[in-house]
């Protein structure tokens, strides 16, 4: 015989309460107008929307990037900056304009064609003979402002700027035709020397041997004496020097 199915009075009292709420449910809804509920259906599609789109935005972030986004390319202005790669590496010296303009360092704004080097090696010598004639100019440069430099009437009427500057030209003028006399002097006894010994090529060494010698043949009594004495100091020095580092290696 089959045995009758036993319910306990838990069970029958959850299955009243979910009938009471279905019932309630369906009461409530009854209740509400079509309006509402077409009203409520909406928003609920539209949530439904909301949600889908940002998880398919969510899944696309590590996705490749569409050929129609690379393919529109913005036009650049003409006045932005101009972009450079960040592969190239910055030079850590910059260009200041105006920085070196009178020191050794500066870039020469002028060039002459004369002394290209497209058209071979200049010939010192005969450029040197061509333009020989200017010496004369220099010397009386140089004896004009020497002689204003020492006249006080004309001097009080100067500036101190003014002295200055006539002070540098004189000094510069002066100098430039002293490595200009002795180039010449070294050009001469160069020559001389490969006319005796029928050499080609002379050493820097015998070169400045011989260079020496000249100029000290053709200085004066009073050049020649502070010339010694400056070696003499000089060749003093170094013993001085010598002595006092051999003296300390001996203390020790």
């Amino acid at each position: 015989m089959s045995r009758r199915p036993q319910f306990s009075r838990q069970d029958l009292d959850s299955e009243d309460e979910d009938a009471s709420l279905s019932d309630a449910s369906n009461d409530s809804l009854s209740s509400l107008s079509f309006g509402a509920l077409s009203a409520a259906q909406k928003k609920i599609d539209e949530e439904d929307k909301n949600s889908e789109s940002e998880s398919d935005s969510d899944g696309g972030f590590f996705e490749e990037p569409s050929k129609k986004h690379h393919s529109q390319k913005t036009k650049k202005n003409k006045h932005a900056p101009s972009e450079t790669s960040a592969k190239k590496p910055v030079s850590k010296v910059r260009e200041i304009p105006g920085l070196l303009d009178g020191t050794k360092y500066a870039k020469t704004k002028y060039h002459d064609i004369r002394f290209d080097s497209a058209f071979g090696k200049v010939n010192e010598s005969e450029v040197r003979r061509n333009y020989k004639f200017l010496d004369e100019y220099r010397q009386k440069e140089l004896e004009q402002v020497q002689s204003l430099l020492k006249d006080p009437k004309q001097r009080n009427k100067l500036s101190e700027k003014e002295l200055q500057d006539l002070d540098y030209i004189a000094k510069s003028t002066k100098s430039r035709l002293d490595a200009l006399k002795n180039k010449d002097l070294e050009r001469e006894v160069i020559k001389d020397y490969k006319k005796k010994t029928g050499k080609e090529f002379v050493k820097r060494s015998d070169k400045r041997k011989l260079v020496q010698v000249a100029r000290f043949q053709n200085m004066k009594g009073k050049q020649r004496e502070k010339v010694l004495e400056r070696k003499r100091k000089r060749r003093f020095g170094k013993e001085m020097r010598r002595f006092e580092q051999n003296y300390g290696d001996a203390s020790r």
